[in-house]
């Protein structure tokens, strides 16, 4: 689909229905980690096909097209909103978008166990920028001891998220 190869759902089994894609405008953190970690073998990479049209309410509805938008919010709304619209984000907001089905990935489900145990490729790590050292007072530093603290990582756990500390290679923060 990604790869352009398959146009139609019932290609792979669904409803006769062209596949619209929705994705994050280049850059995105989630579209990067689309195609690293689920669109390249190894040796081969997949970008992910120029958009058809600027708008998602431009798609044709009986042919298939893509489009990009700004926020994983508006992405789920539209794949929601557009029969036969695929598209890519955290599993934690994707959950909680009531009309969208996750897909699965080799038979994966998009949990936290599949990513920490190798079988679902799509994650991705977060990280936190500062220019320079902060001052030890500053609310940005306190920000980052609290990620960084027990209360911190408790949020983090409760949207299906996992601390650096507490992966497999936490210096690197993988799961595998």
């Amino acid at each position: 689909m990604y790869a352009g190869r398959i146009a139609n759902w019932s290609e792979v089994g669904g409803a006769d229905l062209p596949i619209h894609l929705v994705s994050r405008h280049r850059g995105s953190g989630t579209r990067t980690a689309l195609v690293e970690r689920v669109l390249t073998d190894g040796t081969t990479r997949i970008d992910v096909p120029e958009a058809t049209v600027n708008d998602c309410a431009a798609i044709q509805k009986d042919q298939p097209g893509h489009c990009e938008t700004d926020s994983t919010e508006t992405l789920l709304r539209e794949v929601a909103d557009i029969p036969g619209a695929l598209g890519h984000s955290e599993v934690s907001s994707a959950a909680t978008a009531g009309d969208v089905v996750q897909v699965r990935i080799d038979q994966a489900p998009a949990t936290l166990t599949g990513v920490e145990d190798g079988r679902y490729p799509y994650w991705q790590t977060e990280f936190a920028y500062t220019y320079g050292e902060l001052p030890a007072d500053s609310i940005a530093a306190a920000f980052l001891r609290y990620l960084t603290d027990q209360g911190g990582k408790d949020i983090l756990r409760e949207h299906g998220n996992r601390p650096c500390s507490e992966t497999e290679f936490p210096l690197v923060c993988r799961p595998t």
